[in-house]
Order: C-alpha cells, then sequence, then structure tokens
C-alpha cells in the first residue's frame, strides 16, 4: 500500500470523526420546537416534563428571555422559589426594559421594599405600552386595564403586610387602591384591600362600603356593571375574614360555606366558621365540628399559620365537656349542613 494512499484514507478517518463530532454538538431540537413542547405540557398541566424542557432549551441558550420568563413562571407554579426568582433576575439583567412579566412575577418572590421595586419597575412598563381594551391588549401584548389594576393591588397588599410598620404604609396603600379602582373600577379585589386599608385606620363605616361595593361587583349585584368572575379561593378567605370584622355574619357564613362546598380540606376555613359559630353563639357542637376538624386538617396538611392553630386550641379548651349535647344558641338558624359536610369530609380523610 502506497504512503499517499495511508495518508489519503488517514485524513478520510479524521473528516468523518470530525463530522460525527459536530453532530453530536448540534442541537437535535431549536429552541421553537422545544418551547412547543413546553405548550403541549402545561396544556396537560404536565409541569414537571415542562421543566425539563426549558432546561434543555436553557442549555443551548442560556439568555433567552423568552425561555427563562417561561421557565421562572413553570419554577413558581411549582413552587421552586429560588430556581424561579434565578430565571426572572437573569431574564432582568439581559433585558432590563422590555417586557413587565418578569418583574410582576419577581415582586411575588421577594419582601418589603424589593418587591415594591419590581412591582413599581413592572408597572412603569406597563404604562408605557398599554391598551385601553382587553381586546386591544391581548393582540398587541400590552398591558391591560385590568393587569394594571392588580399590579396595583399587589403594591397595596405589601403595604398591608411587609411594610405596613412605615409611616406612611396607609397613605401608599390607599393611593394604590385609588389607582387599581381607577384603572379598573369593576376589580372587586381593588375594592375588598381598600376595605382592609380602612379597617387598619379603623374607619368601619367606610371599609363596610368598599366591600360591600366589592362583594356587589363579583356577585353580580351592580346591574350597571358587568358580573367580573368570582376572585379566588385565598382572596374570598380574606372576604370571609373582612366581613367578620365588620359583623356582617350571614354574609361571612354564606361564603364560608361556599368554600367548603368547593374544597373541604382547608383549615383556614373551618377555622373561621367555628370562630364565627363562636361569636355568634352557635351550637357548642356545631363550634366543635369545625374547630376539630381545622385542627385534623392542620395536622394532616401541615399549615404555617400558628397563632390560627394556637386559637383553635384556645376556643375548643373553653368549650363545655358536653359540646356535643348542646343546646341551640340565639342564632342556632345559621348551622346549614356544616356537620355533616364535616363528618363526610373526615371519613374521607380516615379513609386515605
Amino acid at each position: 500500500m502506497s504512503a499517499d494512499f495511508k495518508d489519503c484514507k488517514w485524513e478520510n478517518c479524521e473528516i468523518e470523526e470530525t463530522q460525527k463530532e459536530a453532530q453530536k454538538e448540534k442541537p437535535k431540537y431549536s429552541i421553537e420546537d422545544l418551547m412547543k413542547q413546553v405548550d403541549e405540557c402545561l396544556d396537560n398541566f404536565n409541569f414537571e416534563l415542562a421543566v425539563k424542557f426549558c432546561e434543555r432549551a436553557l442549555e443551548t441558550e442560556p439568555d433567552n428571555v423568552q425561555v427563562l420568563e417561561t421557565a421562572g413562571a413553570i419554577y413558581l407554579e411549582t413552587r421552586d422559589t429560588n430556581k424561579a426568582k434565578q430565571c426572572f433576575e437573569n431574564a432582568i439583567k439581559i433585558s432590563p426594559d422590555n417586557g413587565y412579566s418578569k418583574y410582576m412575577n419577581l415582586g411575588q418572590l421577594l419582601e418589603g421594599q424589593g418587591s415594591v421595586n419590581a412591582y413599581n419597575k413592572g408597572i412603569q412598563l406597563m404604562l408605557s405600552n398599554k391598551d385601553n381594551t382587553e381586546e386591544a391588549a391581548s393582540h398587541n401584548n400590552a398591558a391591560s386595564p385590568t393587569e394594571i389594576s392588580t399590579a396595583y393591588c399587589s403594591l397595596a397588599e405589601i403595604y398591608l403586610t411587609d411594610e405596613c410598620f412605615k409611616e406612611e404604609a396607609a397613605a401608599k396603600c390607599s393611593e394604590f387602591c385609588h389607582k387599581a379602582m381607577e384603572f379598573d373600577p369593576t376589580n372587586p379585589e381593588a375594592f375588598q384591600l381598600m376595605a382592609s386599608c380602612l379597617l387598619s385606620e379603623e374607619k368601619m363605616d367606610e371599609a363596610r362600603q368598599m366591600l360591600a361595593k366589592s362583594l356587589e361587583l363579583w356577585q353580580g349585584k351592580d346591574e350597571e356593571l358587568p358580573k367580573a368572575p368570582p376572585p379566588s379561593y385565598e382572596t374570598r378567605i380574606g372576604t370571609a375574614k373582612l366581613l367578620i370584622e365588620v359583623e356582617n355574619y350571614e354574609t361571612a357564613a354564606s361564603i364560608l360555606e361556599e368554600l367548603i362546598e368547593e374544597c373541604d380540606e382547608v383549615p383556614q376555613v373551618w377555622y373561621l366558621l367555628g370562630w364565627l359559630h363562636h361569636i355568634t353563639d352557635q351550637l357548642s357542637s356545631s363550634i366543635k365540628t369545625c374547630l376539630e376538624r381545622a385542627q385534623k386538617l392542620f395536622t394532616l396538611l401541615g399549615c404555617d399559620d400558628q397563632p390560627m392553630m394556637d386559637h383553635v386550641n384556645e376556643l375548643l379548651a373553653s368549650l363545655p365537656e358536653d359540646a356535643d349535647d348542646s343546646h341551640e344558641g340565639e342564632n342556632g338558624n345559621m348551622e346549614g349542613g356544616v356537620d355533616s359536610e364535616a363528618s363526610s369530609g373526615e371519613e374521607d380523610m380516615d379513609t386515605q
């Protein structure tokens, strides 16, 4: 065999190996292909697989803002808050002045002034690229009045919680609530937050009016305005708490019982109903049923509200020993089907 032939054969082998290496390095799927897979997984609520496709896309393009935001939103959904925060912060570093969603999502993950700063930047971007109708906003990928209203609600809520001890907290909360109502007068959350703000200032009558307006919007009692969709489950728990504070016990009981019909495994709801029965002098047996249900769910599912659980134990300890056989109190007509609902729920838990 000639030397020239050997050299040629060796060169051909090198070329083949180089081509093989190039094929290995070349991504099998494009970013567009991977994101389509992500969308399909999300449509089927398969968050675990959706995350894997996002991670694969980020291996190919770690600075792709769309992928970072999508991955962050999925991590947020699956409560992997550290990874979600990292994704949104990276997206902001890469593209700080385009797109408001990453700021709104990051605001949920931060606390105090950090959260305020994120929401303010998000709102600034919203206002610079807003449309006056929901339909126009959806077509132009711009912020709608409802989204801007909701963003201001998020800011107001910070001044009711993390920043509530600041001197300007009440004024800031009121300011942002009014802006939320201005951008969307049909947003029940804005009126509910305004009620909370007024209660913090001990303005009971004004708080009642705001809370009544919020209820009118999502219960369809205001015929001049379109009925708003019901607030989230968590928001309606807050509604019930406020109704108890403003002494609208009947409506509070109605909302709590509706929540139990939707999902009877939330300890806070059973606690509030037990507390409501206690302050309205209901049957001791009904109070006990609700509070024991809350206690059992707290132990079974866990809950980060230890003061609530302490109050449950305190109330149970205050009940008479013969609570199961107690006679009806003055307002025993609020009983409804709570006892049977709780009994059925306990049977379900015992069989799990």
